[in-house]
């Protein structure tokens, strides 16, 4: 099976079964199926054959979802662009992947055209929606081509997918992902969180990430409707839990967030959920979770993942019987600053710089084995082979892991800071600060200093009024002196990239100049 073959199978299987919901639209598979053979039959009219780059930049829609499944029928390789991305952007990842093909929504068509000489390898451009001036449009396209099967042979070992990653440490890389490996992964996401046929999913960020992608290949492959939404909106949200009878949603720590801080969540009923995913890797999500669990009619079950581009799909997992011991054993008082422990068929070690596994607790270099990693950099050897080694990820993140299998991030490798030749690692000071009511948004990072090589600075976003005396004074019994921030900076906001990283980098270029 290939990546294409997923909704032409639902659609022998259960063609009249409701597959999407999207702005009140229930498309069945039968129906979606027909709309993506037209769509690559159109792709295979205009000339794109097994192998080409196809690029798309588009909002959520039933557009993108019809683009994966369709791309992936004629062999092709799909490259997402997220939408917020500026020309300069766009122009680097179809040169980079060297598209032959862009589907642009109509919001974005002035852009593009802004910068259509910078594109030398696209020889199509097909608008998608009203208002966009390209002589190929989307609705046309599948109007006028055949609903049959496009008959293309695909290698199950060839590339489905390249995910550009979103550049921290300079201009984004394309990771590149097979589908063979991605549908295996998906088959263990889905061992890990059973779902069954009366599941009704919901997405809301954007499907040009690849954990939102990896959502719907989950729900496609397991054969049951996804109710898609343009965005995160609380209200939105809550009221289509409660209109469609959402039972699975997935929501990251700031969403989770909104969630808890949105006035109207109690009148909502919220009792169709059976899951919700709440990944909360650095913040103890326990208050929250048990605010849920008091909602009338709440009886959704929670879990936690974690996952990355290059990874392929969840590393790791924590699933309703951990998260429910953690809130009345003691023992288990790591789960909530865990990001689970390993997913089923990876494994996770933690090394030293001398590749030596790390005893429980003790912080290294989080090293992943896994048989659906990412093939490689598109383009980039040298990059390839400093994070692909043995057939193992050397990820770059720190972390360690306690002795119930838990692990827990300790931040980046490059951000580790060595102050008086001792490491310190920012995502332990970090957590201290979220303790606090007044911070909302905190980042540790080291600058040069002529006596101890470098020192600790905390760059703090406050929900309250609060002092630098009083920061440092609530670390004083909470860090060791060494850990302890020499200096507290106030920020209004804290510069991030489009996937809502803080980009610390940043922050240490400002406050070394």
């Amino acid at each position: 099976m290939v990546i294409g073959d997923m909704v032409a199978n639902n659609a022998r299987r259960i063609p009249d079964h409701v597959g999407l919901i999207w702005e009140g639209q229930r498309i069945t598979w039968a129906q979606l199926n027909d709309r993506v053979n037209a769509i690559a039959n159109s792709m295979i009219d205009m000339g794109v054959e097994p192998g080409q780059r196809v690029a798309f930049l588009l909002d959520n829609s039933k557009e993108i979802v019809e683009l994966y499944f369709a791309i992936a029928k004629v062999g092709g390789i799909a490259a997402p662009i997220l939408p917020r991305s500026v020309g300069r952007e766009i122009a680097y990842i179809a040169n980079n992947v060297a598209a032959s093909t862009l589907f642009v929504g109509a919001d974005y068509a002035d852009l593009v055209a802004g910068i259509r000489q910078d594109l030398p390898s696209v020889k199509w451009i097909v608008g998608v929606g009203k208002g966009h001036s390209y002589s190929l449009d989307y609705d046309e396209l599948l109007s006028k081509s055949s609903k049959k099967e496009p008959g293309v042979k695909v290698d199950p070992n060839a590339t489905c997918t390249v995910f550009h990653t979103s550049g921290t440490t300079g201009q984004p890389k394309g990771c590149i992902l097979k589908h063979k490996t991605k549908i295996l992964s998906r088959l263990a996401a889905i061992a890990m969180t059973p779902h069954v046929d009366s599941d009704i999913a919901m997405i809301f960020y954007p499907l040009t990430l690849s954990f939102t992608a990896d959502m719907l290949l989950s729900h496609v492959l397991r054969g049951i409707p996804t109710v898609l939404l343009p965005n995160f909106d609380a209200e939105l949200m809550l009221a289509t839990i409660e209109r469609e009878r959402v039972t699975v949603a997935y929501v990251i720590e700031s969403t989770f967030d909104r969630l808890l801080s949105h006035p109207g969540l109690e009148k909502y009923d919220l009792s169709s959920l059976r899951y919700l995913y709440a990944t909360s890797a650095t913040k103890d999500a326990s208050t929250g979770i048990k605010r849920f669990k008091k909602l009338k009619g709440f009886k959704a079950k929670f879990w936690n993942a974690y996952g990355s581009t290059e990874g392929g799909g969840w590393l790791t997992h924590c699933g309703p019987e951990d998260i429910d011991r953690s809130l009345t054993d003691p023992t288990f008082s790591n789960v909530f600053r865990s990001i689970g422990r390993e997913a089923i068929l990876c494994r996770i070690d933690c090394v030293g710089e001398d590749g030596t596994l790390m005893p429980p607790g003790e912080i290294g270099e989080m090293v992943i084995s896994a048989p659906w990693l990412f093939s490689g950099y598109w383009n980039q050897d040298e990059q390839t082979a400093e994070v692909l080694r043995d057939g193992k990820l050397y990820t770059g993140d720190l972390a360690s892991k306690d002795k119930n299998g838990f692990v827990m991030l300790e931040g980046r490798k490059k951000d580790m800071i060595k102050t008086g030749g001792i490491n310190v690692y920012p995502a332990e000071i970090e957590a201290v600060f979220k303790e606090n009511p007044k911070v909302e948004e905190v980042a540790v990072v080291g600058v040069p200093d002529e006596h101890w090589g470098e020192k600790v600075i905390a760059c703090v976003v406050l929900s309250e009024p609060e002092t630098e005396s009083s920061l440092l004074e609530y670390c004083e019994d909470k860090l060791a002196s060494f850990k302890r921030p020499k200096s507290v900076v106030f920020y209004d906001s804290l510069p991030a990239d489009k996937a809502g990283k803080i980009l610390k980098r940043q922050l240490r270029d400002e406050l070394t100049n």
